[in-house]
């Protein structure tokens, strides 16, 4: 993952969440300040602007850089590349999932026919309530992200998030055909959580929650999943994980976000024991850590895909 922009990016998020907390309200998608009914609550006024996702928008952009930056074969990546300050969120591509698709915060498509051309290359884009054997064919073979946070009641959350996350990656293998799609997470985790009743009063301070370890062994068990073959002995459990995903643990009570790139800088903050540093480092940097996020799941989809990558 390009780290230089990620820390834009998580700056970003830092200014637009400090903001609303402050100024009880937040600009929306169309630039228009939306304060809430009660002008002096930040703290309600974050938990309508963190609904509205914007606060995560950046996020997708460094996913998106992240990814085009080294895919060297052709691709195009929905929706299309914005900034850390003006991203891009319309456009987005709907995947075969079981029960309805679902749309996919960044999509990378291969192959010139899937491609196409403006709305003839959104394959699966099109409102039908049926998914078609062609639509499954082109989107097994694509590459999606999906990108969220989570930035209070962190501990109280948890079962729900990872339920949650763990979920989609297995509707999606559902479909018959989707087996072998190759999916990707970038979860944010505060490392110490916004407090809600200086929010409310629109003053910043954080607390700590304790949860980091067990958001940890969670995500664990969602990452570095295994190359699927159809013709070989498959775990159904592994259709929950995800082929890499990236649990980015952030201090945004500093000055500037601190994000962690690897469990050893957790130990030294204190933010993990040292018992559970010497029993998941190892594993936490290989499949969990944002630094080669980009770099393996791009790996991950060679692997389940070579034909894609043939010179």
């Amino acid at each position: 993952m390009n780290l230089d922009l990620l820390q834009q990016g998580l700056n970003r998020i830092k200014a637009l969440i400090d903001g609303v907390i402050v100024n009880s309200g937040y600009t929306n998608s169309a630039n228009r300040f939306i304060p809430v009914a009660n002008r002096n609550n930040g703290n309600e006024a974050l938990t309508r602007f963190t609904r509205t996702e914007l606060h995560i928008l950046p996020i997708h952009e460094v996913v998106k850089s992240s990814i085009g930056e080294i895919l060297d074969v052709p691709h195009l990546i929905y929706p299309e590349a914005g900034t850390i300050h003006v991203p891009i969120k319309s456009n987005e591509l709907k995947v075969p999932m079981y029960g309805q698709p679902k749309n996919q915060d960044v999509t990378i498509v291969f192959t010139e026919q899937e491609r196409g051309e403006g709305n003839e290359g959104l394959y699966w884009n099109n409102r039908r309530t049926r998914v078609d054997i062609e639509d499954v064919e082109v989107a097994s073979r694509c590459i999606t992200v999906g990108v969220r946070s989570t930035l209070r009641s962190i501990a109280n959350n948890i079962n729900t998030l990872t339920e949650r996350t763990g979920a989609e990656a297995l509707l999606q293998r559902a479909i018959r055909g989707m087996e072998g799609s190759v999916k990707g997470e970038v979860y944010i985790l505060a490392a110490r959580e916004y407090n809600k009743v200086s929010a409310a009063n629109q003053t910043l301070q954080w607390n700590n929650h304790g949860a980091i370890e067990q958001y940890i062994q969670n995500f664990l068990g969602m990452s570095d999943r295994p190359t699927f073959r159809e013709e070989d002995p498959y775990n159904w459990h592994d259709h929950v994980r995800y082929e890499r995903a990236t649990l980015i643990v952030v201090d945004f009570s500093r000055e500037q976000p601190l994000f962690y790139q690897n469990l050893r800088q957790m130990l030294d903050d204190e933010l993990v024991t040292e018992e559970f540093y010497n029993q998941y480092h190892q594993r936490y940097d290989d499949e969990l850590s944002p630094v080669n996020f980009a770099e393996d799941l791009i790996d991950s989809h060679r692997q389940q895909w070579p034909e894609l990558y043939e010179e």
